[in-house]
This record gives structure tokens, C-alpha cells and sequence, in this order.
């Protein structure tokens, strides 16, 4: 099999269409191991972040398999109309880490804005949200409050161009097949997912008590940290917020 280096600002993409050609063409067949991360981020000239961002996207389509201590593998019956789908969705301007990064860019100055005009309704909401979680990690209902937090913050900064911003990266994330396919293999469910869940409930309680305190600063640094937290468990777990 002959990998070749990657020249595209969506590098994890496209590691992720090479692997793809070489299954279609057969260079890769069911049951095969992949060569080690090291090998291919050399080969492929890229970050092993990159590279895991592809092998983690391979993963959740369900094309590959990762066995802890022995490697990637080629799965043996792979979705061929969901894996088409999805892959025609991350060759698009917008994909999952797009939304990330986007993430990433606005939300700690949103929370910021918060945290300096500390709009009583908005603080009340966000402490409601904040003691319905619980139930939710029990419930499995955790991913509907969660969103609807991270939309009051949006509120509570009391500006309608960012509200509509944070609005619309909520909604398409809905709308990706590859957040459809993390929360297959991601289920409410399972013990890990809770322990994820906890972690980001945590994250919540301190982001309201920042809020209400006025506390700019921290506010902008917990969600900095969250979203951070939040996109390198996608990329080691296949989970994300």
C-alpha cells in the first residue's frame, strides 16, 4: 500500500478519502492493519493529531476498528451507503471540526459577555439547567439539556447576532450524519459516557457560578478549556459535547 502526503488545509479529511480509495480499489481489504501512528503521520506528512482526528473520524463511520495495544484494522462489513454519506459531509466547507474550531473562536467570548452583564432571568436559567443535569446524566436525556445550556449562555450575552450564530452551529451539528454515527457509538448508557458527561457537568456548575459572580476572566478560560477538553475526547474516544 503506498500512502501519499496530504497538501489540504482539512488535512484529517484527507487522510480519511485516501483510506477510502485505497478500500475502494482494494489496496486495502477487510481485516488488514494499518501501519502504526508514527509510520503513517510520517508518511503522510502531517501531525499525529491530524492523523488521529482521521483515524477517530474512520472509527465513528464504522470503518475501521481499534483494538486497545494492537492497532487500526479494516472492519469486514462496512456500511457502504452511510460511509458515502457521510464522506460526501466531511468534503464539505462545514464539517465536525469546523464546528469545533467555530466553537472554539466564539464561545469564551460570549460566556465572557455573560459574565460582565449578568442578566438576572438568564443567570436563573442557567442555575435551573445546571440542577436538571443530574437527572439528565441518569435519564438519558443529557445532550438536549445540554444544548439548550449552552444556548442560554448564548442568550445571556444578550446579543442577537451572537445568539443566531450559536442557534445555527446547534442546529447543524444536529444535522451531520457524523454526530449521528457518535451517538451510536456513544451511548448514554455506558459508564465511560457518563464519566464524560460528569466531566462536562462540572465544567457547567463552574461556568454559572463564574457568571453570576462576574467573573470574566474564568468564565472565558473554564469554556476555552471546555471546548478543548471537549474536542480532544472526540479525537481519543470518539465522543464528543
Amino acid at each position: 500500500m503506498k500512502f501519499e502526503p496530504v497538501k489540504t488545509k482539512k488535512i484529517y479529511i484527507e487522510i480519511v478519502n485516501q483510506i477510502n480509495k485505497m478500500i475502494e480499489n482494494g489496496e486495502l481489504k477487510p481485516g488488514d492493519k494499518l501501519p502504526g501512528e508514527l509510520h503513517l503521520a510520517k508518511t503522510f506528512n502531517t501531525s499525529r493529531s491530524s492523523l488521529r482526528e482521521a483515524l477517530s473520524a474512520l472509527e465513528i463511520l464504522g470503518v475501521i476498528d481499534r483494538r486497545r495495544g494492537d492497532g487500526h484494522y479494516i472492519k469486514d462489513n462496512i456500511d457502504s451507503s452511510k460511509f458515502t454519506h457521510a464522506l460526501e459531509e466531511l468534503n464539505n466547507e462545514i464539517g465536525a471540526f469546523e464546528i469545533l474550531e467555530a466553537r472554539k473562536a466564539i464561545e469564551p467570548s460570549i460566556v465572557r459577555l455573560a459574565a460582565e452583564k449578568r442578566i438576572p432571568e438568564h443567570i436563573r436559567k442557567l442555575e435551573e439547567l445546571v440542577s436538571e443535569m443530574p437527572k439528565a446524566l441518569e435519564a438519558g436525556w443529557w445532550r438536549k439539556v445540554n444544548t439548550e445550556f449552552h444556548l442560554t449562555i448564548a442568550r445571556a450575552a444578550d446579543n442577537p447576532v451572537l445568539y443566531e450564530t450559536m442557534r445555527y452551529i446547534a442546529e447543524t451539528m444536529r444535522n451531520f450524519v457524523l454526530w449521528k454515527h457518535i451517538e451510536d457509538v456513544t451511548t448514554l448508557d455506558s459508564d465511560e459516557a457518563k464519566t464524560t458527561e460528569f466531566k462536562y457537568y462540572q465544567d457547567h456548575v463552574r461556568l454559572v457560578e463564574a457568571i453570576k459572580n462576574g467573573k470574566k476572566d474564568i468564565a472565558e478560560m473554564i469554556m476555552m478549556d471546555h471546548i478543548e477538553v471537549t474536542k480532544q475526547d472526540f479525537i481519543d474516544k470518539g465522543k464528543i459535547d
